[in-house]
């Protein structure tokens, strides 16, 4: 379909309101385009979220404190295999 032979219509008076946050809704509009009359029918795909995203926060904190570990683990290494006068640069 080419772009000119889409009609893209703004419709007022529909309004979507979401009850819950964290659910999949979709939401369908129909009618035709002689008219003004259009139904809408909104579909629950997903129910929405009943845990709290504060559960994320011990993970979370447990990988900063891997990546970090990590890190310096791996600067020890470097700094212990460079050669002595290349040493000097990094500092």
């Amino acid at each position: 379909m080419r772009e000119e032979e889409l009609k893209v219509t703004q419709i007022d008076g529909i309004q979507f309101d979401m009850e819950d946050q964290g659910g999949i809704y979709t939401l369908f509009i129909t009618g035709n385009g002689n008219d003004t009359k259009y139904a809408k029918t909104v579909h629950q795909v997903a129910p929405p979220n009943s845990i709290s995203i504060l559960w994320q926060l011990p993970q979370i904190l447990v990988i900063s404190i891997a990546e970090i570990l990590v890190s310096i683990t791996g600067l020890e290494f470097a700094y212990s295999q460079v050669e002595k006068y290349k040493l000097k640069l990094i500092n």
